[in-house]
């Protein structure tokens, strides 16, 4: 009998391959000027520290925790507490405007919903309209899917992972999406669940959306033999897909079955992350490492891939 193997991929796969898939690549969806830009708007705007997918996810959490009698000093200590400067001091003078209106409790939710339904709009659309038939043959991430085959395939990404196999000669129409496929109508974006948000500000998580649909991802980790992990970095939002598994295997729950696990990543500075990141969730690297075969391949040396 074959290896049950698992492939589950990040945005790291996508800029792989060559598409513009960085939160760089994308441009926010208002303007501080417009009458139709609400306080979340205005808000992710001056998050001049935003750089990544899951910085944003982590700053529309933070948003969302915040209690609404005394939101601005919250807010005013983000833009001052020397450990978290995820906004600037412009932000500061916009909402001091607005702080009196900030103790009615409900006044700005509408708004806010409207802000993010818009900018959850504009990302479907925006990775939609990427063009997808003409990946970089000679990556590691297309290398890699011709030339083991995969038993199931699970994506974070919004991108068509049914296009992206045409184009490489791969099938992978089966794939899975976990936050859903733009060119399918699906994708949803916000907080995990993890995120203990206030009543009023549900609507930023992910399993909210109507559009959300869970997958059998942690069961097909729990059953494969081998598991490859491309493009993911591990980050804190990840956590709740992957702490339970890594977990387990610290653990020995997996007795002598011994998972194989090939883990790609970018380069030394990202490995190092994705070790801090499984240590984390899985407790001990040493205990991790002793109970299954892990390797972190690193992407940016191509040729030795």
């Amino acid at each position: 009998m074959g290896k049950n193997r698992v492939l589950v991929l990040g945005n790291g796969f996508d800029l792989d391959l060559g598409y513009p898939t960085a939160y760089g690549d994308f441009k926010l969806p208002f303007n501080t000027k417009a009458k139709d830009c609400h306080r979340l708007g205005k808000f992710l705007l001056h998050c001049k520290k935003v750089k990544q997918w899951g910085s944003l996810e982590k700053v529309l959490t933070e948003y969302g925790r915040i209690d609404p009698e005394k939101e601005y000093q919250d807010l005013m200590n983000m833009v001052s507490f020397p450990g978290s400067k995820l906004v600037n001091k412009a932000f500061g003078q916009i909402f001091k405007k607005t702080s009196r209106a900030v103790r009615n409790r409900n006044k700005h939710v509408p708004g806010d919903q409207v802000d993010f339904e818009r900018l959850r709009n504009r990302l479907a659309a925006y990775v939609k309209s990427i063009d997808l038939s003409k990946p970089r043959e000679e990556s590691a991430a297309a290398r890699l899917l011709k030339a083991v085959t995969f038993d199931k395939v699970y994506s974070f990404n919004f991108t068509d992972l049914a296009e992206i196999g045409k184009a490489l000669g791969v099938d992978m129409a089966s794939a899975q999406y976990v936050h859903g496929c733009a060119a399918q109508g699906s994708a949803v974006m916000g907080a995990g669940d993890y995120a203990d948000l206030r009543a009023n500000a549900s609507y930023l998580y992910k399993a909210a959306d109507e559009k959300y649909r869970a997958t059998d991802l942690m069961e097909a980790l729990d059953e494969c033999d081998e598991v490859y992990f491309y493009g993911l970095s591990f980050s804190k939002v990840d956590y709740p897909y992957f702490e339970d598994f890594f977990k387990k295997i610290a653990d020995g729950d997996y007795g002598a079955d011994r998972k194989v696990i090939r883990i790609y990543t970018y380069d030394d500075d990202s490995r190092m992350d994705v070790l801090y990141n499984l240590r984390q969730m899985a407790g001990s690297l040493t205990k991790l490492q002793g109970y299954a075969d892990i390797e972190i391949v690193k992407t940016k040396d191509n040729s030795k891939i």
